[in-house]
């Protein structure tokens, strides 16, 4: 409960953004294609942190935001953290995505055809990007609706991998509306 209550008070202080705590979700089941064809079940990667990111090779935020999730990728997957990129882009744009991985030196896993249905289901809004950090038991522990803000994610899997096993309520983190004056 200390850690909640802890990485609450830190979110709200480095990240100005509109924010609210919930209850501790399910175990996210969703099922994807690996950009080489195979499947992708996040119920395989459980016993690890997962960070789950949706993006897309169009939008605007998703490319400035890929550095930081490959800085980060590179920082926690030796400590267990795996990552994956979800892309909703259509078939039409899918042809893209190899250069728009090579141009930003993504190495962790992707997956294609996510879709907006995907994203409800998790309750991610409506738009990319949009990430989710997944607890080892598959829950959500927390969703960043909108751009990744710089050292957030570091902070959040730092706090995080302190305390692996604590039970802790889902954090929601919304940089797509701005708080009320």
């Amino acid at each position: 409960m200390k850690f909640a209550v802890y990485l609450s008070v830190l979110i709200v202080i480095l990240f100005p953004a509109q924010l609210h705590a919930g209850k501790r979700s399910r175990p996210v089941n969703l099922s994807l294609k690996k950009i080489d064809g195979s499947g992708l079940s996040l119920r395989s990667l459980r016993g690890h942190f997962v960070v789950l990111n949706f993006w897309a090779t169009w939008c605007g935020p998703c490319k400035q935001e890929m550095p930081l999730l490959v800085e980060a990728g590179n920082a926690f997957r030796p400590l267990g953290v795996e990552f994956v990129g979800a892309s909703v882009d259509e078939p039409k744009t899918q042809p893209e995505i190899p250069a728009f991985l090579r141009q930003y030196r993504a190495d962790y896993m992707i997956a294609i055809g996510a879709t907006a249905d995907d994203l409800a289901r998790l309750k991610m809004g409506e738009a990319v990007p949009a990430t989710a950090i997944l607890n080892p038991d598959g829950t959500i522990a927390v969703r960043i609706l909108g751009q990744l803000r710089s050292h957030e994610l570091d902070t959040m899997l730092t706090d995080l991998l302190k305390d692996p096993a604590a039970d802790r309520p889902a954090v929601t983190i919304n940089h797509l509306q701005t708080p009320e004056s």
